[in-house]
């Protein structure tokens, strides 16, 4: 599970105004698309899944682009208190101590992490 902050996705777009092509390019500041790009390069996470966005935002558009998914779990949750927090979907070669570790050390601590097997 990963929880952001809303400041992370200040600068994204409206996904549910955009074109699925537009969607698929959009991204994150690189303070925070930079721990998550080595993973997903690897083909080690393998899907960001808003976990509390109201299901009408969730699209198969938004799931394809991570900056897109943690957008939709900021501004379409069903909760205030459930606002960023999302499911990485990670391969069975990920290290999840090595992952964990990194998305931890994201410059200004906008992303938390902790890890659950099963």
């Amino acid at each position: 599970m990963v929880r952001i902050r809303d400041d992370v996705v200040a600068n994204v777009p409206d996904v549910h105004a955009a074109s699925a092509a537009a969607v698929r390019r959009f991204s994150l500041p690189e303070r925070i698309e930079g721990p998550l790009s080595e993973p997903r390069r690897k083909r080690q996470i393998k899907e960001v899944v808003p976990v509390f966005a109201r299901p009408i935002a969730v699209s198969s558009r938004v799931v394809a682009s991570p900056a897109a998914a943690l957008a939709v779990s900021v501004r379409d949750s069903e909760n205030e208190d459930l606002r960023g927090i999302n499911l990485l979907r990670l391969s069975n070669s990920t290290n999840l101590a090595q992952l964990e570790k990194e998305l931890k050390a994201t410059p200004g601590g906008r992303l938390r992490a902790s890890s659950c097997r099963g």
